[in-house]
């Protein structure tokens, strides 16, 4: 089992073995973690939207290493389009992924509203590109969102 990174995708190799599944957890579970946390920066004074989204070359090359029958996972809070770009070039060569997306926005404030307006946008675009969208409320755990996806729920 391998883990191949490019930039801030990640790709976990036969993620149906036991090896595969332990390290898939242990993403969604660093993803829930870095959700949870909530910050809107990554540095003074810049916000993830001020950010440049520009994709990395090397995201390319990890999709281009994807056997036929790869099953991609992007998991992603879509607070930019850059995801959207990952999914789309993977569909284009036939590995159309499911998107598992952390919600970090609110309601309390104008730019928490705002933020969830153009989340929300991005979401539906990314219903037309992969199989299935996940939308993961930050009240509920990643348990309780898997059961009701395997359930047949949203």
């Amino acid at each position: 089992m391998s883990v191949r990174t490019a930039g801030d995708a990640l790709w976990i190799e036969d993620a149906a073995s036991e090896a595969g599944r332990r390290a898939a957890d242990a993403t969604f579970t660093a993803a829930a973690d870095a959700a949870a946390v909530r910050t809107p920066g990554r540095g003074p004074g810049e916000s993830l939207t001020e950010r440049r989204t520009t994709e990395p070359k090397g995201v390319s090359g990890l999709i281009a290493q994807f056997p036929d029958r790869a099953e991609l996972l992007v998991v992603s809070p879509l607070v930019d389009r850059a995801p959207l770009s990952y999914a789309k070039r993977a569909a284009v060569v036939g590995n159309t992924p499911t998107l598992l997306s952390p919600d970090p926005t609110g309601d309390r404030t104008p730019g928490g509203r705002l933020s969830g307006a153009r989340r929300d946008v991005r979401l539906r675009e990314a219903r037309g590109v992969c199989d299935r969208v996940i939308d993961w409320p930050a009240d509920r755990s990643l348990s309780a969102v898997a059961a009701a996806v395997d359930g047949g729920g949203h």
